[in-house]
């Protein structure tokens, strides 16, 4: 071992792969359950889905300090107030706004069999099928996307 290296530089390598390779072992049994999950959320009826957003939102809030310092601490910056408003838009603001999307398109789906969109299906000038997917009614998506 040369003057400039400690027991610390030769050891962390050896380290580093058994963590890494624990840590592949973690992320392929997380897959496997993702894809289990999937295919028991494809054949849940809408009912059972609405329970499993509406459970799912009611978390967002009670984790959402903790989302927003562990973003910042993840991207190794100081979280001032504008990096904590910036996560806070980006992570748990967004992620409410999504379900609550999603909960109104599960709603439409159980009602009347399908998402209602936006606006009305036209064709195009070259023939193709044009659907409004956005902006969505009573949302900010219309100052978004001007």
């Amino acid at each position: 071992m040369s003057p400039q290296m400690t027991s610390a530089d030769v050891i962390a390598p050896a380290v580093f792969n058994s963590r890494r390779a624990a840590a592949s072992d973690q992320l392929d049994a997380c897959l496997e359950q993702l894809a289990t999950g999937s295919e028991r959320l494809a054949m849940t009826p809408i009912s059972g889905r609405l329970r499993l957003v509406d459970r799912i939102r009611q978390n967002v809030m009670p984790i959402s300090r903790d989302w927003v310092n562990i973003s910042a601490r993840i991207k190794q910056t100081n979280p001032t107030p504008h990096l904590r408003s910036e996560e806070i838009l980006s992570g748990p603001v967004v992620t409410a706004r999504y379900l609550r999307l999603l909960r109104r398109t599960l709603q439409e789906i159980g009602q009347f069999g399908r998402p209602r969109l936006p606006g009305r299906l036209r064709h195009g000038a070259d023939g193709r099928l044009l659907v409004p997917v956005a902006p969505v009614s009573g949302l900010f998506d219309r100052l978004a996307f001007m």
